[in-house]
């Protein structure tokens, strides 16, 4: 139901009572602003109000573990890609200065693919370093 004298600045009634009722207006548009002490009184009933029950952050806190150990199942598999990757590159890079020995490749193929060779196992170290960090941080806040 709705204030009909002043409909612009009434206040709706409602079956379940809202905390903050559509009574907060922005101070550009209306006049009518709840007071920032009585806002932040209000807001910490709510807060006393709503409070998480036993089970549900048990079953918060489950899904939490679940989602860390798979994080790190996947941070150790990607580990793991990484390292193969490094070590092919390594091999690649052996096998290419070879090729250059033997005569195989000329001198600006060598140069073109050490340079993709090296860009590659960089983007790969620095990935690696980002997955021990965060293996580490996770190791520290369990």
């Amino acid at each position: 139901m709705r204030n009909t004298k002043n409909p612009k600045n009434s206040v709706r009634t409602r079956k379940n009572p809202h905390y903050l009722k559509g009574t907060l207006f922005c101070a550009a548009l209306t006049q009518s602003i709840l007071p920032p002490l009585r806002l932040k009184q209000r807001l910490r009933s709510f807060n006393e109000d709503v409070q998480m029950s036993k089970g549900v952050a048990d079953k918060l806190s489950a899904r939490f573990d679940e989602e860390l150990i798979s994080k790190q199942s996947t941070n150790a598999m990607e580990k793991q890609f990484l390292a193969k990757r490094i070590g092919k590159l390594a091999d690649e890079q052996i096998k290419l200065l070879k090729a250059y020995y033997a005569e195989a490749i000329p001198l600006n193929l060598l140069k073109k693919e050490q340079d993709r060779i090296a860009t590659e196992t960089a983007v790969s170290q620095n990935r690696l370093e980002i997955i021990d960090m965060q293996l580490d941080e996770q190791k520290r806040n369990s």
